[in-house]
């Protein structure tokens, strides 16, 4: 293993690569053609099949599936609900998807609304693809997880042997299962810091934090907006404020407190659901991957159980169920580690939630330390001011086993093309930063 030299790894809790290897450095994204990103369906299938209406039976939801290319997958749902006249919230999707890559995703919403007006939204970034009759709305159970078409460009050191090397490490050790730099915004990586904010009370930093600070390369009318905002003149900040989808969750809490100064509860219950609970999901996602960095630093598995840890049962897909063991004696140990070996289990470890209970082993002892560390109370997370958003917390793979299908060394321009898969929930960049290992991943396209 290796510790990371990236200033950005450190804060986001990526603060070691599971494997030795030399990072072979290089560009993604260099294209947007270079990061391809398609759903695949509970059985492996994947969303632009052809033959997916089989996959479902007639019902009252309509699934649409979409190319989107360099638009968020939260401003697709926008748009859509906005060309059909409906609430955000009757749109659903699988998961969230890469910005800056091509996608195929699917979205649903009820067959009793007007599809014909989707062909409205279709641009450059948007391409609807299908449109067919479904029994149920496609929600993330829908979804195996992802297949990945990568590229990387200007490799710096082009070493066949050291992506073999790399990939064989990861397959016997297992790829830690963080959460990417996506989770938390790269330009701007604070929804964490959000979340943080709002679990302990501190409403007024979480509004600071999401209006008042800047990010890099933003235009100059932004900048202002930020400028009167921190200064208190709301009024001016909207002058200024851009009127896109992409800052609409700014307005809606500028507009708030200006005609309710110092209400910054208030202003943030302006904002969706689901966004709200998307910073306190950051938080926790920072927490883990604190959590996954300190096990490995302390040179424990992260494949194999310990005593004081915990396994779930894997399903006939190989995903984690919610059947969750806490491995309390050796014997215990050495059944399930048989079953993660056989794949019928896998080690998970706790996200914080105010119902998780910390018990004895390393695993909890290190959480413990980190929420001392960061002066957070399991109980913080019931967010008794927005009682919306609180979160009992859950449990992880620590872990995962990229499905490698291709593997392709173009000499001429110094460019690998990598295709895998992954399971839902787990990121490509974390694959890919084991292989490059940058040391400024913004600098390289992550």
């Amino acid at each position: 293993m290796r510790r990371t030299h990236s200033s950005i790894d450190i804060e986001l809790g990526l603060e070691w690569y599971i494997t030795d290897t030399e990072g072979l450095g290089g560009k993604i994204r260099t294209f947007v053609e270079d990061f391809i990103v398609e759903e695949l369906l509970i059985d492996g299938t994947p969303v632009t099949n052809p033959n997916i209406e089989k996959k479902v039976k007639h019902g009252p939801w309509c699934w649409i599936v979409i190319e989107k290319r360099k638009i968020d997958t939260i401003t697709v749902a926008y748009k859509i609900a906005r060309a059909l006249g409906l609430d955000v919230r009757e749109v659903s999707y699988g998961g969230l998807k890469d910005t800056i890559a091509v996608c195929f995703q699917i979205f649903s919403v009820k067959a009793n609304a007007d599809i014909s007006r989707l062909r409205e939204l279709e641009d450059d970034r948007l391409r609807i693809l299908r449109v067919l009759r479904a029994d149920r709305p496609f929600t993330t159970q829908e979804i195996w997880g992802n297949k990945f078409n990568i590229v990387i460009r200007e490799v710096e050191k082009l070493d066949e042997g050291v992506v073999m090397e790399c990939l064989r490490q990861i397959h016997d050790r297992g790829l830690p299962n963080y959460y990417g730099y996506q989770r938390f915004g790269l330009k701007r990586p604070n929804t964490h810091i959000i979340g943080k904010y709002i679990i302990t009370g501190r409403f007024e930093d979480a509004v600071r934090e999401l209006i008042g600070v800047p990010w890099i390369e933003e235009s100059e009318d932004v900048q202002k907006a930020r400028e009167y905002f921190l200064k208190g003149d709301y009024a001016k900040a909207l002058e200024y404020w851009p009127k896109s989808l992409r800052f609409l969750p700014e307005r809606l809490v500028i507009e708030h407190l200006a005609k309710n100064p110092r209400d910054y509860v208030g202003a943030l219950r302006k904002l969706p659901t689901d966004l709200l609970k998307l910073y306190v999901e950051a938080y926790q996602s920072y927490i883990f991957n604190k959590l996954l960095s300190k096990r490995i630093e302390a040179g424990l598995s992260i494949r194999y159980a310990e005593v004081g840890d915990h396994v779930a049962l894997l399903d006939h897909n190989k995903l984690p169920t919610k059947h969750i063991l806490y491995v309390n004696s050796e014997s215990l140990k050495s059944k399930v580690n048989e079953l993660i070996t056989k794949e019928r289990a896998c080690l998970v470890l706790p996200i914080p939630g105010y119902d998780l209970k910390l018990l004895s082993g390393p695993t909890h002892e290190i959480l413990r330390k980190i929420l001392n560390e960061e002066g957070v109370d399991l109980h913080m997370f019931r967010c008794p001011s927005i009682p919306e958003i609180r979160s009992s917390g859950t449990f992880r793979p620590a872990s995962v086993i990229p499905i490698i299908e291709k593997i392709e060394i173009n000499r001429n321009d110094n460019s690998i093309r990598l295709v895998f898969r992954l399971p839902r929930g787990s990121y490509a960049t974390v694959l890919l930063r084991e292989i490059m290992k940058p040391s400024d991943p913004l600098s390289a396209g992550f």
